[in-house]
């Protein structure tokens, strides 16, 4: 093949490239090199254009043969939605072996590590940290995280100026060690130096930008400054200077409230956004050169005394909340979460870095998976380089869940999405996909605004009402009062129950009780699929064998339990299938999920109505990332949002099954994608 003629042509997310080809000639495949003709036409296109035009962001590759347009290829880029890709954490407590376990709990969202490895000595010289370890540097890199240890003067005024004083030698002695030891770079982070040290600090870190290799990291912490302070400390740091030297800033956007202050949150929303909007707007600093600063730790109160705003992990706040029964609200207004409880005499005792909580009644202001959404949304919104944190160990293991899937793409704070990741309860579930699933559909609501309730049993009743709501069920026939004796005009039920009744789903007891507390069993939750999906079998599955050593032909739930699982809607526990166990609400969205065609086909409905594309989102991608990761396609959270990893994984999945393999997820794509999981 040959390239005949080339034309970009401008468009909303970028440029469309045209590539008029000729099939017939050989020096089209000399273009991408020796090992393309074991590649796809597709693959081949997409590295052709995206090798040639590496500077420009392309939206689609149009092929056209003659003057006809054969092939359209969508690429994965896209102007609206903004890929922060980044995030860095420095690291400062704890050993290595704790670092290395909360390195691995991000679970591959970090990119970078700072670790507290470059101390001063009294004469502003270089000084490794006790902390240095060349076996977590190695560790790092092994797992694909540049180290990049921050230089720090620990809020000592004299030794940070003592510091800048010693430019010269103190960066040549930096970028000594940064070779020695297959370092990544170094992030400076000088604080409480004042305005008279502003050029000094600039040169330091210009002379830095010298000595170290262009290939390694330089970065710098600096002070959130909402209000232009130009005094102080706050006025060390002339930001658009460093930014010219340093690959981006670090903009430390907590401690609105410290220790001292009025109670209140350590990064509330408009403090942050204005933050931002001093560097990028008003100082004119590059947004792709600013890295978001968020706060893993809190800070508390106590009402009694006259100082507060101590530090304290956002790790330990939910053990000092379930501790003293303490009660958690969210500030919208402020995008910060808050907890009170109160220590009475008595109470056990609690340390926190090292200070005892006194008798009294407690304020906590921290940061919660929905605060962290809010200011990681002000990272799409300005177009910034990505988030970094203090201090990685601090935070809630749970937060790392969809850190990913947040940067990716712009999640609105009053999304479905954003109040599913707001529950504490689902981030490491093992049925966390599907409870996402059914939670977008509308089938689930939480228990409370930060509790799912995963592991709770599911009662008749809730069941019931459940059923109903997922078939959107109607009555058959016109009711006053209930069909069961146990179940009165007040119940908050009886409506969901008849209906479910007038439908055949639900049976009542032989003493014309329906048992609405009575938590659903696995055989009775067969036996209203049974009842539900009779008619939409699949007739190539009724003959298969079954066996479950707990359960017998005799048992009256026999045909139905080996009709859900022929169809394979709802599976055992290896021989056993549990019948008299009860159900959770984890296992029924598990359930709901594993039959979402046999409810589409009970609802008159298409399981995947309207192709999907990149930026596409809600539960039916939900469902298409579920279903590439039961067949191995896609390893990614599940978000619910068509990114470029979902695209990627179409385009395989497209690959391997004989089809057009651009991404898309049209018709034909999810007719086999259905049938690979039906003979999954």
């Amino acid at each position: 093949m040959k390239v005949l003629q080339e034309k970009l042509e401008k468009n909303e997310d970028g440029y469309v490239l045209y590539l008029h080809i000729d099939i017939g000639n050989e020096e089209f495949s000399k273009d991408f090199g020796e090992t393309m003709e074991e590649e796809s036409l597709p693959d081949r296109l997409r590295k052709y254009s995206q090798s040639k035009y590496k500077h420009v962001q392309l939206s689609a590759i149009k092929v056209v043969v003659g003057s006809v347009m054969v092939a359209s290829i969508l690429l994965p880029t896209s102007t609206k939605a903004h890929d922060a890709s980044f995030n860095m954490s420095y690291f400062y407590f704890g050993s290595s072996s704790a670092g290395i376990r909360a390195v691995d709990r991000t679970a591959g969202s970090l990119d970078v590590i700072s670790p507290s490895y470059f101390n001063l000595d009294a004469n502003g010289n270089l000084e490794l940290s006790d902390s240095f370890d060349p076996v977590f540097i190695r560790e790092m890199h092994n797992r694909n995280i540049r180290v990049v240890p921050f230089i720090s003067n620990h809020w000592d005024r004299t030794l940070g100026q003592k510091a800048l004083a010693n430019r010269e030698n103190l960066s040549t002695q930096i970028a000594q060690i940064v070779q020695q030891y297959n370092l990544d770079g170094v992030n400076v982070d000088i604080e409480n130096v004042t305005h008279t040290s502003k050029s000094d600090y600039t040169d330091f870190v210009r002379l830095l930008s010298q000595k170290i290799p262009q290939s390694k990291e330089l970065s710098v912490a600096i002070a959130a400054n909402p209000n232009h302070w130009t005094l102080g400390w706050h006025g060390s740091y002339d930001n658009y200077a460093l930014s010219q030297y340093a690959d981006y800033l670090m903009l430390m956007a907590y401690d609105e409230s410290y220790e001292g202050s009025a109670s209140g949150p350590v990064a509330s929303i408009s403090w942050v956004e204005k933050s931002i909007r001093a560097l990028v707007v008003d100082e004119g600093v590059s947004p792709s050169k600013v890295v978001l600063g968020l706060p893993f730790y809190g800070r508390y109160w106590n009402q009694s005394e006259s100082r507060g705003g101590y530090g304290i992990s956002n790790n330990q706040i939910s053990t000092v909340i379930q501790t003293y029964n303490g009660q958690i609200t969210y500030d919208k207004a402020q995008e910060s979460a808050k907890a009170t409880f109160t220590v009475r005499s008595g109470d056990p005792v609690t340390y926190i870095g090292g200070r005892k909580l006194t008798t009294g009644t407690y304020d906590v202001w921290y940061e919660n998976e929905q605060s962290v959404l809010a200011k990681i949304n002000l990272v799409h919104k300005y177009n910034l380089k990505g988030t970094g944190s203090w201090s990685l160990g601090q935070e809630h293991p749970s937060i790392w869940s969809n850190w990913d899937m947040y940067l990716s793409h712009h999640v609105s704070s009053n999304s479905t999405a954003a109040s599913f990741y707001s529950f504490q309860d689902v981030a490491n579930h093992w049925a966390r996909d599907e409870m996402f699933y059914t939670y977008q559909k509308g089938w689930y609501k939480g228990r409370t605004p930060t509790t799912f309730a995963p592991n709770e049993n599911l009662t008749r009743a809730q069941a019931a009402a459940l059923m109903v709501k997922v078939f959107n069920l109607s009555p058959k026939q016109s009711y006053t009062t209930s069909s069961f004796r146990d179940i009165s005009n007040a119940h908050w039920a009886k409506d969901a129950i008849e209906i479910a009744y007038q439908h055949g789903i639900f049976h009542g007891r032989q003493d014309g009780r329906f048992g609405p507390n009575e938590s659903l069993t696995r055989e009775q939750m067969a036996a209203v699929f049974d009842n539900l999906f009779r008619d939409y079998y699949d007739s190539t599955k009724v003959n298969e064998p079954v066996y479950f050593r707990d359960v017998q032909a005799s048992d009256w739930s026999y045909e139905a339990i080996k009709s859900v699982k022929q169809q394979g809607i709802i599976e055992g526990s290896g021989d056993r299938f549990r019948p008299g166990d009860s159900v959770t609400r984890a296992q029924m969205a598990m359930i709901l999920t594993n039959a979402a065609s046999f409810i589409a086909s009970k609802n008159q409905e298409t399981l995947f109505p309207q192709n999907l594309q990149l930026e596409s989102q809600g539960p039916d991608v939900s469902l298409l990332q579920i279903y590439l990761r039961r067949l191995g396609y896609y390893s990614n959270p599940v978000h619910g949002y068509y990114d470029s990893a979902t695209m990627q994984a179409v385009t395989e999945f497209q690959s391997n099954n004989g089809l057009y393999a651009d991404g898309y997820f049209r018709y034909d794509t999810a007719q086999a994608l259905l049938q690979a999981i039906k003979n999954e």
